[in-house]
C-alpha cells in the first residue's frame, strides 16, 4: 500500500508552530536539536573509540584490497553495531527536523521581515568562513541571526554545539570506515526499503543527513575534506563484492546504493566522483529491481498467508 503523507512532518505545519514561537523561540528550539545531536554524537564516538583498533583492520583490509573474496564485517559486539546505528538514526531525524524548520522560517521570514532577510542574504555574499570560524563564538552574531531567518549558509549553531569534539581527531578519522563497516552487518540486513516512499520502514535514510554534517562540522567545519569519497570508495567495495559473492539479500544490496546515491546529493558529491566507484547503471538497475519487484513480493507475502491460512483450517478440520 502506498504511504500516508498525513504521517509525516510537513513544512506549512512548521511554518505555522514557526509563527507561533516566534524568532527567539525558534531559535531555542533550533538549539535544544543541536544539543540533542551532540549529545547523541557521543554514542557515536564512544562505540568508534571503544572498537577502534577493529575498525582500523577492517578498513585497512578493504582499502588495500588485500582480501578479494567474500567480505566479513567488523570484529564488534551486534550491540555495538545497533547502538551505534540507533544514534545515527536520531541524530537524522534531528537534523531532517532542523531543515524543514529551517525552510518554514525562511517563509516566514520572507514574508514579515523581508528586507532583513535580503540584507543578510547580500551580507552572505561577502562572509569568509574560515575567518569567522577563528573567533569565539559570542561572535557569531550575524551567523546565528542569519540561521535564525532560514537563511541557507555556513551551519554555526551545529558547528558551535560539535566543537566538544574538536580535540579527539582519532574516532573522526574512523567515521567514514565505521558508517561503511554497517552494510555489512545485521542492522542492514534487517532494515526494510519502501519503493513508494524511497525510504526505510524505520527512517533509516535520514542517516545521510547524520554522516553529511559529521563529515561538514566535526574536522573541518564549514569546508570539506576527503570523507565523503572515502565512505563512497569503501561502501561501494563492500557493497559490490556482497553482490559478487553473495552475503546478503539483493533488494538490502539495492537499498544500499539508493542510499549511496542520496547521500551524494546530500553532500554535493560531484556525480563523477560517486560514478567512478558505483556505475550509475548499477544504481538504476537496482532502483528498477527494488521497484518493479515490489508487486512480486506483496504477491508471494499473500500467497504465503492464504496457505498458512487454509493449513489451519484443515488442522482444524481434522
Amino acid at each position: 500500500s502506498t504511504v500516508d503523507v498525513n504521517l509525516f512532518l510537513d513544512k506549512w505545519e512548521v511554518r505555522a508552530l514557526v509563527q507561533l514561537l516566534g524568532g527567539h523561540g525558534v531559535r531555542i528550539l533550533d538549539e535544544m536539536l543541536c544539543n540533542y545531536v551532540a549529545e547523541k554524537a557521543r554514542t557515536l564516538q564512544r562505540v568508534i573509540t571503544t572498537n577502534h583498533t577493529y575498525f582500523e583492520k577492517w578498513g585497512t583490509s578493504v582499502q588495500s584490497g588485500a582480501s578479494t573474496g567474500p567480505i566479513s564485517p567488523p570484529a564488534i559486539q551486534a550491540t555495538s553495531a545497533t547502538e551505534f546505528w540507533v544514534a545515527a538514526v536520531k541524530i537524522g531525524n534531528a537534523l531532517a527536523c532542523r531543515k524543514i524548520i529551517t525552510a518554514a522560517t525562511y517563509d516566514a521570514s520572507c514574508e514579515y521581515v523581508p528586507f532583513l532577510v535580503e540584507t543578510i542574504k547580500a551580507a552572505s555574499l561577502h562572509g569568509h568562513g574560515s575567518e569567522v570560524l577563528r573567533l569565539p563564538e559570542a561572535l557569531h552574531v550575524a551567523e546565528n541571526v542569519s540561521h535564525a531567518c532560514g537563511v541557507v549558509g555556513r551551519d554555526f549553531p551545529l558547528w558551535n554545539a560539535l566543537q566538544i569534539f574538536a580535540a579527539d581527531h582519532a574516532w573522526e578519522a574512523l567515521l567514514p570506515v565505521a558508517f561503511a563497516s554497517m552494510f555489512v552487518t545485521d542492522v542492514w540486513r534487517n532494515m526494510e526499503y519502501i519503493a513508494d516512499f524511497d525510504g526505510f520502514k524505520t527512517n533509516d535514510h535520514v542517516v545521510v543527513y547524520t554522516i553529511e554534517a559529521l563529515f561538514a562540522q566535526v574536522e573541518h567545519g564549514a569546508l570539506r575534506g576527503a570523507e565523503p569519497e572515502k565512505f563512497i570508495s569503501l561502501s561501494a567495495s563492500v557493497l559490490l563484492r556482497l553482490k559478487v559473492f553473495g552475503g546478503m539479500q539483493d533488494a538490502n544490496i539495492h537499498a544500499a546504493f539508493t542510499f549511496l546515491e542520496r547521500f551524494a546529493t546530500v553532500a554535493k558529491v560531484n556525480r563523477s566522483v560517486l560514478e567512478a566507484y558505483l556505475p550509475y547503471v548499477v544504481i538504476h538497475a537496482g532502483r528498477m529491481d527494488l521497484y518493479f519487484q515490489r508487486p512480486a513480493a506483496a504477491a508471494a507475502a499473500a500467497a504465503i498467508a492464504s496457505a498458512a491460512a487454509e493449513r489451519e483450517r484443515e488442522d482444524d478440520a481434522a
